[in-house]
């Protein structure tokens, strides 16, 4: 087990990490595995899903995959901070809650000069869902000193424009 995130509202637990067989790809990261239990404490757990992380095609040093760095859950999304760039892009990528499934991803935008450095840190990613449905996306950058802020509005959403 690498990481363990409790959602005690939809008493929900989330666990990431190596399944019996996977070998561990480096030392800090998520692991390879992210699973979701539904009813955790009410004593009916039940699995919902099992999904294999992104990874770095080519992100440890001896040219392996490696695992993500950071999960953080908001609303109805994922948000999985990989530790280096693929193709000069340092990737967030978002997941969808209910299903585990990819819906999308960020990459650092010309006003950073379109890089980013390592994400290197257990928790480098914070998301938060606003009220109009637009969600804040927080992400810690090594390289040159900085966080990034994004601002991501989910395509199902009507009124995404809010001060």
């Amino acid at each position: 087990m690498r990481r363990i995130i409790y959602d005690q509202s939809s008493d929900t637990l989330y666990l990431s990490g190596y399944l019996k067989g996977e070998e561990i790809d480096s030392w800090g990261v998520t692991g390879k595995t992210l699973r979701c239990y539904d009813a955790w404490r009410s004593g009916a757990k039940k699995v919902r899903w099992t999904i294999k992380l992104p990874r770095n095609p080519a992100g440890n040093d001896q040219g392996k995959p490696l695992s993500p760095q950071c999960l953080a859950f908001a609303g109805d999304y994922l948000f999985v901070g990989m530790v280096k760039s693929d193709d000069g892009k340092q990737h967030v990528h978002i997941h969808s809650i209910a299903a585990g499934s990819y819906v999308d991803s960020f990459v650092p935008g010309p006003e950073v000069g379109g890089n980013a450095g390592w994400e290197d840190m257990p928790y480098a990613v914070a998301a938060l869902k606003r009220k109009n449905g637009a969600y804040l996306v927080l992400v810690e950058e090594d390289w040159r000193g900085k966080s990034l802020l994004y601002r991501w509005t989910p395509a199902n959403q009507s009124n995404p424009d809010e001060p």
